[in-house]
């Protein structure tokens, strides 16, 4: 006799999947039991200024069952519900360079890491932004917080940790990701001197990029 299948998937082949519903404006997330969304919420309701917009979040047993005389199979998935937004690296495409844009998101990210987080996915797929309705960048997120947890050290995240935002950076800015990475290694990752050493770069070469960073952290000008 052959094993029995296993169980289905339902279409959840990796650790996440994104099902956008395009008419209501909203993304739904599943993640396997024990990949908990609810984290994500936690974090996201944690650091608004710089997350989508949280809705829901819960847990959902999906259940098949093909008749009589068959089995019923079940998997148990964690969802979260949060605002569509652009994916950021489809915003830039055609676009060219964004001057000063890798500041920003590296003002974003102390932003994060400030309130304990170890960052991970911050990567060229892992940015959202909203766009204005005049197709000007307004603000830019971090989009992907399932893998972040808390962290005891408050450190710009490193080559090792943040390995998809350091790539992209360099594909970005070659020039200013080495001067980001060298304001880094000189503030031995301390997010304090790093955090006033990008402001300072973005209010003195950036300045459209300087404002829309104070605004969305809500920073005095």
């Amino acid at each position: 006799t052959p094993p029995p299948p296993p169980p289905p998937r339902h279409g959840v082949r990796r650790q996440r999947q994104m099902c956008i519903r395009d008419r209501s404006g909203l993304v739904l997330k599943l993640a396997h039991q024990g990949c908990d969304c609810g984290n994500e919420r936690r974090w996201f309701d944690l650091l608004p200024e710089v997350t989508p917009a949280t809705l829901a979040s819960g847990t959902a047993l999906l259940v098949r069952w093909g008749g009589p005389g068959s089995e019923v199979q079940s998997l148990r998935l964690s969802y979260i519900v949060v605002e569509k937004v652009t994916l950021l690296k489809d915003y830039l495409q055609g676009r060219g360079h964004v001057p000063g844009l890798l500041a920003l998101q590296a003002a974003v990210i102390s932003w994060a890491a400030w309130a304990g987080l170890n960052l991970r996915d911050v990567g060229q797929s892992n940015w959202g932004c909203r766009v204005s309705d005049s197709g000007d960048l307004r603000d830019i997120l971090l989009i992907d917080g399932g893998s972040w947890e808390t962290w005891r050290h408050l450190q710009f995240p490193n080559r090792r940790r943040a390995a998809g935002y350091w790539s992209w950076a360099r594909c970005q800015d070659a020039d200013l990701a080495d001067e980001m990475w060298h304001l880094v290694q000189v503030s031995s990752q301390q997010l304090e001197p790093i955090f006033d050493g990008i402001m300072y770069i973005l209010q003195s070469r950036y300045p459209a990029m300087f404002h829309m960073a104070s605004r969305q952290l809500r920073l005095p000008e």
